[in-house]
């Protein structure tokens, strides 16, 4: 009777661990889901900002929040973004031009999981966007350098290169 109690008592105790696990790990993963939204959230808490600002910045989170939702509803998921960085990184390995490499990973997709992805990278260059000219130049230049660089990574325009590269020569 006593060894029965004792152990009910210990099944009860790894039910509730089990259970703080599960939620611990779900909360882990939206966090990841979210990893920019995350990141810029927490720079712009030590910024001093306007209220208005701070609703502009709220509102593109917010944007890009129910636009991620959407999207993965539609079938965008953790497996197929992995795919897709494993076709990448094959595809660059094998070298050639970007607009080589990027048709050979478009062809290992279906065009319905293309679209998913220029969807979620179009999300995420408007929430870039938005945040930098919320922030102001003054403000990005006050947060992390690496959160700098994630944000303005592909929202500015491409240029020539070859011009680039003769003026950096002279």
């Amino acid at each position: 009777m006593r060894l029965m109690a004792t152990m009910t008592l210990v099944l009860g105790m790894m039910l509730t661990v089990t259970a703080d696990d599960a939620t611990t790990k779900k909360k882990k993963r939206n966090a990841r889901q979210n990893a920019l939204v995350g990141k810029v959230t927490e720079a712009i808490g030590s910024l001093e900002l306007s209220d208005e600002q701070q609703a502009k910045i709220k509102e593109a989170v917010a944007a890009f929040q129910a636009t991620t939702k959407e999207i993965q509803k539609a079938g965008f998921n953790q497996e197929l973004r992995k795919a897709r960085a494993e076709a990448m990184k094959e595809a660059r390995e094998s070298g050639g031009k970007q607009k080589d490499v990027m048709a050979a990973v478009n062809a290992k997709f279906t065009d319905e999981q293309n679209e998913l992805f220029q969807k979620m990278q179009a999300a995420t260059v408007k929430m870039k966007k938005a945040v930098i000219s919320a922030l102001g130049e003054d403000n990005v230049a006050k947060l992390p350098e690496a959160l700098q660089k994630t944000l303005k990574q592909g929202t500015q325009a491409r240029g020539n290169r070859k011009g680039k590269k003769a003026e950096a020569a002279s």
